[in-house]
């Protein structure tokens, strides 16, 4: 059974990276140094970690990790949060993405007069704290 640090470093060769580039494609960049530390099993990355540089090798995490044991429950458990966490960030910020795209398509089609018009219904409504994103906040004015 090969450890996790074999496992990054053979598929890491067979995609012809350095440890150097595995780490600036990990999301957020990782030092190559720790790479390095793990490939030589000097240290063990925490789940989280292997989950990124999974994903930077563009890989499934069952093929970095051979031994599940070595997981411990509470890493898993703030693993599985943190996956469903970005999952759900993810579905938002893509339904957020198309709604902007709509106004904007729809925005596109206004002629100038329009165009005012939008942008001061919409500036109406940042003012009814209903519609505000926290209701908490001081609705936005014009001198902002």
């Amino acid at each position: 059974m090969a450890t996790i640090g074999e496992n990054i470093k053979r598929i890491r060769k067979e995609k012809g990276l350095t440890q150097k580039q595995l780490g600036a494609l990990c999301k957020p960049s990782m030092a190559d140094s720790a790479i390095r530390r793990y490939e030589a099993g000097k240290a063990n990355p925490k789940l989280a970690t292997v989950r990124k540089i999974a994903e930077a090798l563009d890989c499934k995490l069952y093929e970095l990790v051979d031994d599940w044991t070595k997981v411990s429950p509470e890493e898993w458990a703030e693993d599985m949060a943190s996956t469903a966490n970005k999952a759900l960030k993810s579905e938002e910020e893509t339904e957020h993405l198309e709604k902007q795209k709509i106004i904007l398509q729809k925005f596109q089609k206004l002629n100038k007069k329009g165009e005012d018009k939008a942008i001061e219904q919409v500036e109406l409504l940042t003012k009814i704290p209903e519609y505000c994103r926290n209701n908490t906040e001081k609705p936005s004015t014009n001198d902002e």
